[in-house]
């Protein structure tokens, strides 16, 4: 028996051969009558001028710091997948729309980085975090949720695939391990996890092209709207690729 599954298993991975991936996905949603959002929550590098007002840091290390902490180029990799896609306009750096804003939830709060950063990624001051940005910060924040809320407001169940990237430098501060895959698959512990659609894409990266790949490592989890409709099924997948595999 499991002879014959490894024929089916390699059988299927020959099938994928050549075929983009933006396909195998559109099927997979066909399959399961799934509408497909895509989410970029970190792939600007913009900021608004009221940032400048609520940070006391020079604009060459923000350079630095913003290039370390944003997604690069995901936009451009990702550009002919023609998905419904809700993009965050300003960097993570302003205010980080992946995170919870209430700090009993966000695990990464206690290190100062919350919604709203207090410390960058090295641990050096950023945010002073005056009322009147936080207000402006909560605005935004609640405004991206709300686009993200529409989008998965339909009459078919969801598919979100959250797209992001990550540095080797930036990972071995969360996990202070050198070995790192060149794509983290961020999976939730319940009901919207797409484990299927996980062994997919490891079969159709199998097929064409060579790339190590985890689940839940270096990152975990994947993001969820405030709101659905009654009955609907939100599946969440995130994609999380190691910048040197791509870059």
């Amino acid at each position: 028996m499991s002879n014959f599954h490894i024929g089916l298993t390699e059988d299927k991975s020959l099938r994928l051969r050549g075929k983009p991936l933006q396909e195998v996905v559109r099927q997979y949603a066909a399959e399961h009558n799934l509408k497909v959002v895509m989410h970029f929550p970190h792939s600007s590098l913009a900021v608004p001028a009221s940032f400048w007002e609520d940070v006391g840091i020079d604009r060459g290390y923000f350079d630095f710091i913003n290039l370390q902490m944003s997604d690069l180029c995901l936009l451009d990799l990702f550009s002919s997948w023609d998905f419904e896609k809700v993009i965050a306009p300003y960097s993570r750096l302003y205010v980080d729309v992946e995170k919870y804003w209430d700090e009993a939830k966000e695990p990464m709060a206690k290190f100062g980085m919350g919604a709203v950063y207090s410390k960058d990624i090295f641990g050096n001051d950023l945010h002073k975090r005056t009322p009147l940005f936080m207000a402006e910060a909560k605005q935004y924040y609640d405004h991206h949720h709300g686009l993200l809320s529409k989008a998965c407001d339909c009459d078919k169940d969801v598919l979100i695939l959250d797209i992001h990237s990550f540095s080797y430098r930036m990972s071995r501060l969360v996990t202070g391990r050198h070995a790192v895959p060149d794509l983290c698959f961020g999976q939730n512990k319940d009901d919207s996890d797409c484990p299927d659609l996980v062994e997919l894409i490891k079969l159709w990266l199998k097929a064409n092209c060579k790339c190590s790949c985890q689940t839940n490592y270096p990152y975990n989890g994947s993001i969820l709207p405030n709101r659905r409709r009654a009955g609907q099924r939100i599946y969440s997948l995130m994609l999380e690729f190691n910048k040197r595999f791509y870059l």
